[in-house]
């Protein structure tokens, strides 16, 4: 009972704070001679300060005669979202025009819009500056789907000013893309690329390790493979290779894993630090494993890449921690808008052709980027490598 209380206040916290206001702003008037509009503007100015985060508002849309929001609200030991739909009906399908329903989490509150309605004709008012990259990612994907033209996409300034981002329309590929930060950085150091001689005998060496993984005839990774693998790849690091768990069934698990990266599947947390506890405790060997076994999906990590990041890329929260998993999940998503961006080939091109020229081998959209990065990046003492 005490739950359903709570959770009806949060939806009444809003028309509460303004009615306070108002009352307020009534009191004050009295001792005032005003006209009726300047009344109503007075009012309107104090109304004005109960912003959407006292509200408990991290998503507010308007339309023609309504709006839709959603609030945060935080019920004994854990948050909810109340998705609340009132006065009009924008769907056409004859929906209830004051609707509520609490959900777990914000994506699920969220693709009660995503699923009912071309939110992208409505008029956003605010977002979360938590839920700012879901809900960008989300409007990306209905405008493609729905094959939305620039034209036609009116309230695009207004989602780009709200949701603190830059769309670009890809005219060859009809298709919406997200500016990525810091890619301006990116196109003038690709095009400054050039290869450091001191690395060359790692990258005599790259096509081969890739080739390895690549060739396996069975089409399936074995234990054999891994040990071979996971050897060759310490022979690019300056530490000895030990394998921290020794039973065979943890071999069998993590042979597991990596055939879902070689298979494209997207790995969860949890495989990254299994993998890290037997490769003696290195996410930086991991991922270079990983890396060979499937080179577009994967991309190699280091304190040089690390270091880049940390530096140039504030907006993704790297911890200071080299081997903290969630900033290598984090450097991947990266890599992918990067690589779906518009301008991605202004990057991949100078960089892939220098490799090209000087070893006559192309490289993966990940390794190009990463090349750059670790050439960019501040020296570790880690003497970290290509």
């Amino acid at each position: 009972m005490k739950e359903k209380e709570e959770e009806k206040s949060s939806l009444t916290d809003y028309h509460r704070e303004r009615n306070k206001k108002a009352v307020l702003a009534v009191e004050e008037m009295k001792k005032q001679t005003y006209t009726l509009e300047e009344m109503k503007e007075q009012t309107r100015q104090i109304l004005s300060t109960v912003t959407p985060e006292d509200r408990g508002i991290v998503l507010e849309i308007g339309g023609e005669g309504g709006g839709i929001r959603i609030f945060r609200k935080r019920i004994k030991t854990k948050y909810v979202f109340i998705y609340q739909h009132n006065e009009v009906d924008f769907s056409g399908e004859d929906l209830s025009v004051n609707k509520t329903t609490k959900y777990d989490n914000f994506e699920s509150a969220f693709h009660e819009i995503v699923n009912l309605y071309k939110f992208y004709y409505l008029y956003p008012l605010t977002v979360d500056v938590d839920y700012r990259d879901y809900v960008a990612e989300e409007l990306i994907n209905k405008l493609n789907l729905d094959n939305v033209s620039k034209s036609e996409f009116l309230n695009c300034y207004k989602f780009e000013e709200v949701l603190n981002i830059k769309l670009d329309f890809d005219l060859n590929e009809k298709k919406w893309k997200k500016q990525i930060d810091k890619i301006d950085l990116l196109i003038r150091e690709a095009g400054d690329f050039q290869i450091n001689e001191n690395s060359s005998s790692y990258l005599i060496a790259y096509p081969h390790f890739i080739n390895y993984f690549a060739n396996i005839t069975t089409d399936k990774i074995e234990i054999e493979n891994l040990v071979i693998g996971i050897h060759f790849v310490y022979g690019w690091m300056p530490t000895i290779f030990e394998f921290k768990k020794k039973e065979i069934k943890e071999f069998i698990i993590a042979t597991d894993i990596l055939n879902k990266a070689k298979k494209g599947e997207n790995l969860i947390h949890e495989d990254y630090q299994t993998l890290k506890e037997l490769f003696n405790g290195s996410l930086v060997g991991t991922s270079k494993l990983l890396h060979f076994i499937n080179p577009e999906k994967y991309a190699i990590w280091d304190s040089r890449v690390h270091n880049y990041l940390r530096k140039n890329i504030k907006k993704l929260k790297l911890s200071y921690k080299i081997g903290d998993i969630s900033n290598y999940e984090k450097y991947l998503k990266y890599l992918t808008e990067l690589t779906n961006s518009v301008e991605f080939g202004k990057i991949y091109i100078p960089v892939n052709k220098e490799v090209n020229d000087k070893y006559n081998y192309n490289i993966s959209n990940f390794r190009a980027i990463e090349l750059l990065m670790f050439q960019n990046g501040k020296e570790s003492k880690e003497n970290d490598n290509f």
